[in-house]
C-alpha cells in the first residue's frame, strides 16, 4: 500500500463525519484529525488547510493539526501576503516548491522558518474559491509518484469540499452585525421604521425602503417578509428576488434577513447559487440537526437525489428524514414543506402543530 492510500469505505466515513458535524468546533476537530494523518504519512513538520468559498473575509478559514515548532497561523498568513504564492495557491493538483526555486519573497518566508520544501495541493477547479492544503518540510521529502499524488489530491479535495459545504450551509448561523466597510458591503440593514441604513448597491430613486430596491413583481414579497420579521413571526428568513439593474434588465439575488438588535431588519445578500437556506425558528426548533440539513436543502431547491449526494446519504435515508420532518411539521408533501419554510407570513407560530 503506497503513501496516502485510503479505502473507499474510509473516504466515505470521513465525508460523513465532516458533513454531519453538529458544530464548527466538531468540524475543526475532524479536519485536524485528517490533517494530522496526512502530516504523519508525509513526514511533514506541519500541514494546514486554507478554505475559501467566497470573496468575503468571513468566507475564509485556516485549519491545521499539530505542528513541530511552527506558528501555523502566522505562517499561513505570511504565505497569503506573498505575491509569489498566488499562482501556486490557485493551481489544481499537487505541486512542489523548494526554497531554491521559490521567488525571493516566498523564499524569505520559507527561510525564516527553516523550511526547505512545500507541497501545495490545490483544490479542484469545480470547488468555489481558491482553497488549498500546504505541507511544510524542514528537510527535502522524497518525490511523490503519480499514484501517491493522485491519492493525496483525492483525500485533500474531499476534506476541502465537505468542509466548504458545511461552512456555506451554516454560515448564516455565524453571521453577526458589522460596521460598514468595503469588506462587509454585502450586508444590509434597516432601522426600526424600515428605512435602509446600509445597502450594498446604489439606492433606487432615493427611496430607502428595502422593497423599493426590487423590481415591482418582488416588492410585495419583500415587504411581507420585513413585516413578518419585525413583527416577530420569525427571526430569520430567506427570499430569492430580483433587483432592478437598469430599466431593461434585472439581477437575481438571495436575501437572508433577521431581526436587528436595533429594531429593524439586518441581513446578507448572496448569489442564489449558494447552498444556504435559513429555517424559521418555529420550524428549526422542532427538527434534529440532520433533519434541519435536509429541510434547508429541500427549501433551497435540491431534489432528494441531490440532497443525498450533498449529505452522503442514500435516497431512502433522505426520504425517511423527510417523513419525520413532515410528521413533526404537519405537512404531507415537499411543496407544502417548501411553502411552510419560504412563506413565513402565511405560516406563523400558531399554524404549526403543537408538541
Amino acid at each position: 500500500m503506497s503513501m496516502f492510500d485510503i479505502s473507499l469505505i474510509e473516504l466515505a466515513s470521513m465525508a460523513d463525519e465532516l458533513s454531519a458535524a453538529p458544530s464548527l468546533e466538531t468540524l475543526r476537530r475532524h479536519v485536524a484529525d485528517d490533517l494530522d494523518r496526512l502530516r504523519l504519512e508525509a513526514g511533514a513538520c506541519t500541514v494546514h488547510l486554507v478554505l475559501r468559498w467566497g470573496a468575503r473575509l468571513d468566507q475564509q478559514m485556516v485549519f491545521h493539526g499539530s505542528s513541530v515548532d511552527l506558528d501555523v497561523s502566522a505562517f499561513a498568513g505570511d504565505l497569503d501576503r506573498t505575491d509569489g504564492w498566488t499562482a501556486r495557491a490557485v493551481a489544481s493538483g499537487v505541486s512542489t516548491v523548494t526554497v531554491e526555486d521559490a521567488p525571493p519573497d516566498l523564499r524569505r518566508v520559507m527561510s525564516s522558518r527553516a523550511l526547505s520544501t512545500l507541497w501545495v495541493v490545490g483544490g479542484s477547479r469545480s470547488l468555489p474559491g481558491s482553497s488549498h492544503v500546504v505541507f511544510a518540510f524542514s528537510t527535502r521529502p522524497r518525490d511523490l509518484t503519480t499514484l501517491e499524488a493522485t491519492a493525496l489530491a483525492i483525500h485533500s479535495t474531499l476534506v476541502m469540499s465537505r468542509s466548504i459545504s458545511w461552512l456555506a450551509l451554516f454560515e448564516w448561523d455565524e453571521l453577526v452585525s458589522h460596521e460598514d466597510d468595503s469588506e462587509r458591503s454585502f450586508l444590509f440593514e434597516t432601522d426600526a421604521a424600515g428605512e435602509l441604513v446600509r445597502w450594498p448597491y446604489p439606492i433606487v430613486d432615493g427611496d430607502r425602503r428595502l422593497a423599493a430596491q426590487m423590481v415591482p413583481g418582488d416588492r410585495r414579497a419583500v415587504a411581507e417578509v420585513v413585516d413578518s420579521v419585525t413583527g416577530g413571526a420569525t427571526t430569520s428568513y430567506e427570499l430569492i428576488v430580483r433587483r432592478a439593474v437598469d430599466p431593461m434588465s434585472s439581477q437575481t439575488m438571495r436575501l437572508l434577513a433577521r431581526r436587528s438588535p436595533r429594531g429593524g431588519v439586518e441581513g446578507i445578500v448572496l448569489p442564489p447559487s449558494l447552498p444556504v437556506s435559513v429555517l424559521p425558528d418555529d420550524v428549526s426548533s422542532r427538527l434534529t440537526e440532520r433533519e434541519r440539513e435536509v429541510a434547508r436543502l429541500i427549501a433551497a431547491g435540491y431534489r432528494v437525489r441531490q440532497v443525498g449526494e450533498r449529505l452522503y446519504l442514500s435516497q431512502n435515508t433522505v426520504r425517511n428524514h423527510l417523513k419525520n420532518i413532515f410528521s413533526k411539521l404537519g405537512v404531507s408533501s415537499q411543496p407544502a414543506l417548501i411553502a411552510l419554510i419560504n412563506e413565513p407570513v402565511r405560516h406563523t407560530r400558531q399554524d404549526l402543530p403543537s408538541g
